[in-house]
């Protein structure tokens, strides 16, 4: 898959079940653990990919990005 393939994959995930671990990323696509964390970080860090994460540390979820996640500035 290419990543934009992934992304789509990963909206696809996230529709479905709300929120998305790295292992389940890493099924999805079939990537490594260090790739799959690596690609969503960078996924969670770029606003318009429209997937954010809650939690901390191993009990971090990635999730579609909202209005609540991002506030608008004012």
């Amino acid at each position: 898959y290419s990543k934009e393939e992934r992304l789509k994959l990963a909206h696809q995930y996230l529709e479905e079940h709300g929120a998305m671990r790295v292992a389940d990323y890493m099924e999805l696509t079939g990537l490594s653990r260090t790739k799959a964390t690596l690609e969503l970080k960078e996924f969670r860090q770029d606003a318009s990919s429209g997937i954010s994460f809650v939690g901390r540390g191993s009990a971090q979820v990635y999730v579609k990005a909202s209005e609540e996640n991002f506030p608008s500035e004012q």
